[in-house]
């Protein structure tokens, strides 16, 4: 699993209804936690596609990719999620 650091950009499942219809959304790293035994835990700043101001999300989960977050038994709550974004 990468090593999360202050500055890194991660995508973060949210409500398409904040976000111009779509549930991931990009947001920055802004302090690292800890490592549990699937996860980081880190707080971020969501930057919607929309209207929105942007989101500050403090104790959310990492995750190595989108189905790990998409599957995971943590809470589901919106924005409460995060992954790395795929390599292109």
């Amino acid at each position: 699993m990468q090593k999360p650091s202050i500055g890194r950009i991660v995508h973060v499942i949210v409500d398409p209804a904040k976000n111009n219809g779509t549930d991931i959304a990009p947001a920055i790293i802004t302090r690292v936690w800890s490592e549990t035994p699937d996860s980081w835990c880190v707080n971020y700043k969501i930057f919607y596609d929309g209207e929105a101001a942007p989101g500050y999300t403090t104790s959310a989960y990492l995750f190595e990719n989108e189905e790990a977050a998409r599957t995971s038994a943590e809470p589901a709550i919106p924005g409460s999620r995060a992954f790395w974004p795929a390599r292109v």
